[in-house]
């Protein structure tokens, strides 16, 4: 049986557009049955929102990206 790596699991995960909890939940389900690769981390989707976060402001209720460019450079979309 061929088991989900790191990689393909975050793609599903964003696929589904799930929650952090809920992407927790469901790692933690194709651990328990076997279906993941043992090297792929269950805690991953805990802090995966640190790597962006510089580029955002918090200013009472209202969040804004301040540099839109550095933030799509970081996630690697070509511009």
């Amino acid at each position: 049986m061929k088991r989900f790596t790191q990689g393909q699991l975050n793609d599903f995960v964003r696929d589904l557009a799930l929650s952090k909890e809920a992407s927790e939940v469901l790692a933690s389900r194709l651990r328990e049955h076997g279906i993941l690769d043992f090297k792929t981390k269950i805690t991953f989707y805990r802090h995966r929102d640190e790597v962006l976060s510089d580029y955002f402001v918090k200013e009472g209720d209202f969040v804004f990206c301040k540099n839109i460019r550095r933030l799509l450079t970081a996630m690697g979309v070509p511009q």
